[in-house]
């Protein structure tokens, strides 16, 4: 009710809330209660929690007096749970072995870890059931528990399934639409059935060669059925388009050879290149992406694999059905009024004519692409716009440093409230224990000693402190001097002082303790923060611990990170700083270099893979697309504040071979004769290609975005994320394959015929004289 937390009544309250929760219990797999999992004490063994009430002690009548003493006092651990204008609590119940769920779909069983998360799921029901969650009571209360980031993340994918299975039947609809034909006998619906069972069968088995290779599924694993529909409905949409193009005069066996022969060799390209750029990208030094582009890679080569050898025959059995008159989807009954010869003679002269879409493409582009002046101009445009990304990716402070913590949970998540605001409002924001590791040294020297006192208050000094450094030189210290048993140990080795100190009993101390004017001091609780060696005969290395506020945002993790780093360096000791979220910021911080060193190196792969089959005007062009579109894609990236994270590392890394997959398709179709001399020619080249695969490219396009348009509503802001990033590739690669690339084939031609009109004129010249 926005009063002091140490009434008596709130105090009354947040203690029966505390001891309520103790008394939580999990029935499953077996009865677990917080014994069974509580983290204990070292030397009493009892089970440890942190609140207030651990503080001063049962009593409640003298709460505030009590508190006032402790702050009085300087100890470090009030801080940490009583907000400093009293109006907030925090209790902590310590858990052993407070593991999270693992991210692999299939990993072994941890019976400790079992029992742990069971008792905490019982832990976070039993708090949310509570009636005064905010609803008028004298309290609020908030909660969280060690597996509570892996359950939010995993609603992400649980709220996905749903666009899954929405993406999966809306290609599946599409699909039926395009492989064309009239009810019941000549269309295909059945057709597209199989093909959308041979894009699924060939996810399982990627995703079995991916295990078999011992790298594990995570949930962004779950991302590649969007790609694997988009790209395997592509496949599917160009063979089937080569087939109907074919004689329909000639057998069924050989229009397909024909289909294979026009279209094998561009689909075996494009799916080269994705194998290249996931495989390339597959050597990232983050795991979490090396796994996902592995798998990516396997999956795409199962999409070959089977799209030729299963999807194939499907589309002949198919048109032997629709030739001898069998109905779709009842394929063993014959129909009683078979479709006239006429009829399946004008489908098929449909077939063979430019339908719309082709009509609207060649007259839609090629007025611009084949005219010198709109092609430079075409040209121009996208070089600007790659230009412009450029210039982007040259300023790093442009882009967003990963995801904000309400954007990696569902929305409307309660750790958004518990970490994004409450914590920041009565705590400073989330608290993370800081360790300062010092190794290697010889730490009875008393000068030595005092640099790690000095060090100790620098860092208890530093923004981000809470309360004092917690390390046992001080303490030992006082313990020597306030104490009998420690002035009875003087004058022997540092190593026998400091083992004695370790075994000795609680006291009360009579000096500072660097920040600290906690008169209890127990000794024991320091044990676990001395390293010995194997005869315990000297000390190799000791740690000191001081909590911390944690910032929400990525970069604020990685500035304070280099901070804490630089901060340690300044006073020359051998060792180092860590918190657990410096895992993060670490990778965070080199985020930007491996995407870059990636994109590179993916890059270059995949043109060299390209130009083993293709014309070298096309090599020069199709590198020139993969940059014009990976720039301009990190050009976007920084003008919708996209941020630089794992999901759009993945991204970009598909985009190399994604997006090129348009510009190869045309490409081959263009020049699958050779160059051609002149104007006259490159524009009869290019008319070729659109009339014969600009549609099909287009209507695979199409399949893309619609396989990801439902996760623009999706509840999560990953979700959402991938969806920009996916269908931005998806448009940057139309882009390049329907203008930039015959634009600059159109330029290419004019300087050919240029140069051809001298070398003429230069011969004409000669023969005069």
């Amino acid at each position: 009710d926005g009063g002091s937390m140490l009434r008596q009544a709130h105090l009354q309250q947040a203690s029966d809330v505390h001891f309520a929760l103790l008394q939580t219990e999990a029935l499953k797999p077996d009865k677990v209660t917080y014994e069974d999992v509580c983290e204990r004490h070292v030397v009493t063994l009892n089970c440890s929690s942190e609140s207030v009430f651990t503080l001063i002690g049962a009593n409640l009548t003298n709460a505030e007096q009590s508190v006032q003493a402790l702050r009085a006092q300087g100890d470090p651990s009030l801080g940490k749970v009583l907000s400093g204008d009293s109006s907030a609590l925090r209790l902590f119940y310590n858990v052993k072995a407070p593991e999270v769920k693992s991210r692999r779909l299939f990993a072994e069983s941890n019976p400790a870890k079992e029992k742990a998360l069971a008792w905490e799921e019982a832990f976070l029901v039993a708090e949310k059931a509570r009636p005064h969650r905010g609803t008028g009571g004298l309290l609020e209360v908030y909660c969280m528990a060690g597996r509570s980031v892996e359950d939010e993340i995993s609603k992400n994918v649980i709220g996905a399934a749903p666009f899954m299975a929405g993406a999966i039947n809306l290609i599946l609809i599409f699909l039926a639409v395009l492989l064309g034909g009239k009810p019941c006998q000549r269309s295909r619906f059945l057709l597209a059935l199989g093909a959308v069972a041979v894009i699924q069968l060939a996810q399982v088995a990627g995703f079995a060669i991916t295990v078999v290779c011992g790298a594990p599924l995570t949930d962004m694993t779950l991302l590649l059925v969007f790609v694997a529909v988009g790209v395997g409905v592509d496949d599917v949409i160009v063979i089937t388009d080569a087939f109907d193009q074919q004689d329909v005069t000639l057998p069924i066996a050989r229009r397909l050879a024909g289909a294979f022969e026009h279209a094998g060799l561009a689909i075996f390209l494009t799916s080269i290149t994705n194998l290249v750029a996931f495989m390339v990208s597959a050597t990232s030094d983050l795991p979490a992406i090396a796994w996902f582009c592995l798998t990516a890679g396997w999956v795409v080569s199962a999409l070959l694999v089977l799209t030729l050898t299963l999807y194939a025959p499907l589309l002949l059995l198919d048109e032997r059905r629709r030739a001898a008159g069998k109905y779709d989807c009842l394929v063993c009954v014959t129909a009683k009024n078979r479709v006239p010869e006429s009829e399946v003679a004008h489908e098929a002269a449909r077939a063979q004519d430019p339908g719309l879409l082709r009509k609207v493409l060649k007259r839609a582009l090629l007025p611009v692409v084949c005219q010198p002046v709109p092609a430079a101009l075409c040209v121009v445009v996208m070089l600007a716009l790659a230009a412009a990304g450029v210039a982007a990716a040259a300023n790093p402070a442009s882009f967003k440093m990963g995801l904000d913590l309400k954007d990696s949970f569902p929305d409307g998540s309660y750790l958004v409230t518990y970490l994004d605001v409450i914590l920041p409002r009565h705590f400073g924001g989330i608290v993370s224990p800081l360790e300062i590791l010092v190794q290697g040294v010889d730490f009875g020297n008393l000068a030595l000693q005092e640099r790690l006192v000095k060090l100790q208050g620098d860092f208890a000094g530093c923004p981000q402190a809470l309360g004092a450094v917690s390390s046992f030189i001080l303490p030992m210290r006082s313990w020597e001097n306030c104490t009998v048993d420690g002035r009875a140990v003087a004058g022997q080795s540092f190593e026998a002082r400091l083992k004695a100190f370790l075994a000795s009993p609680p006291f009360s101390s009579c000096g500072s303790l660097g920040g600290s004017n906690s008169s209890q001091v127990h000794p024991s609780n320091y044990a676990s923060s001395i390293a010995w060696n194997s005869d315990r005969s000297r000390v190799e290395a000791v740690r000191a611990s001081l909590s911390i506020t944690v910032s929400s945002k990525v970069q604020g993790r990685i500035d304070s990170m280099s901070e804490f780093r630089d901060r340690f360096a300044t006073h020359g000791l051998s060792g180092f700083v860590y918190s657990y979220y410096f895992l993060f910021a670490d990778r965070d911080a080199k985020m930007w270099e491996l995407i870059q060193s990636t994109l590179i190196y993916a890059g270059i792969t995949v043109v060299i893979i390209v130009g083993l089959f293709v014309h070298p005007v096309a090599i020069a062009l199709i590198a020139l697309s993969i940059a014009c579109i990976d720039s301009t894609l990190l050009g976007l990236m920084s003008l919708w504040d996209i941020p630089i994270d794992a999901i759009s590392f993945i991204c970009l890394a598909m985009a190399v071979g994604l997006s090129v997959d348009y510009v190869v398709h045309l490409a081959h179709a263009a020049l699958e004769n050779g160059m051609p001399k002149g104007r006259a020619a490159v524009r009869k080249q290019i008319e070729k290609a659109l009339d014969t695969t600009g549609a099909s490219v287009l209507k695979g396009a199409v399949s893309t975005l619609l396989g990801v348009l439902l996760l623009s509503a999706a509840p999560t802001a990953v979700f959402r994320l991938f969806f920009k990033m996916l269908s931005s590739i998806v448009v940057l690669g139309c882009l390049a394959g329907f203008v930039l690339f015959p634009s600059c084939l159109t330029l290419v031609g004019c300087l050919y015929g240029a140069l051809a009109g001298r070398r003429r004129a230069a011969g004409s010249d000669l023969e005069i004289r």
